[in-house]
């Protein structure tokens, strides 16, 4: 047997969960990549920042301890990091700074959009993949791949850094504040 959902070409086999979030359509497919991908980094940056203050707590109770409090961390730390990762809609990331970009001071007059999306997009990825991190300690890694990142994008990595710091900050700032 086979189900189609209304409105959308995403075709499930009999036995698969209609529900799964890592099922591409158009409300959940979107150009910065599927859920699959952001879980992953979210997942990674929470399992070792979670491993690492599990450990740092269990490793009072000796090497045992420190093994257990990493494992019980790294669990509880994944599933937050996974949390932040689902959370992010970078279509309604890149539709809120298409309206807002032209009030930024960075923003020379009569730039558009387009001259700033990937730096934007740079900016949103970094968080879906490190969401427990800081800006300024994936920026030397960032810098460094923003060559391979842009795409068509004529900036340089000192023009495009403050629309991908604020792309992130905006994210951690949602996340640390929730509306």
């Amino acid at each position: 047997m086979v189900a189609i959902r209304k409105s959308t070409t995403t075709v499930h086999k009999e036995n698969e969960n209609p529900d799964d979030p890592n099922v591409r359509d158009p409300e959940h497919a979107h150009e910065l990549g599927g859920t699959l991908g952001m879980t992953v980094g979210g997942v990674a940056g929470g399992i070792a920042a979670g491993a690492a203050a599990g450990a740092a707590i269990g490793g009072t109770a000796g090497p045992i301890g420190a093994i257990a409090g990493a494992a019980i961390g790294g669990a509880i730390g994944g599933s937050t990091g996974e949390a932040i990762a689902r959370s992010v809609n970078p279509t309604a990331e890149e539709e809120y700074w298409q309206e807002n970009y032209q009030e930024r001071e960075y923003i020379p007059a009569e730039t558009s959009f387009e001259t700033y999306r990937p730096a934007y997009r740079y900016g949103v990825e970094a968080y879906r993949e490190n969401p427990q991190a800081k800006f300024e300690d994936l920026e030397p890694s960032l810098r460094n791949n923003w060559g391979a990142a842009r795409g068509e994008s004529s900036l340089e990595w000192e023009e495009a850094r403050e629309a991908a710091r604020d792309a992130f900050s905006r994210l951690d700032s949602n996340q640390r504040n929730p509306r």
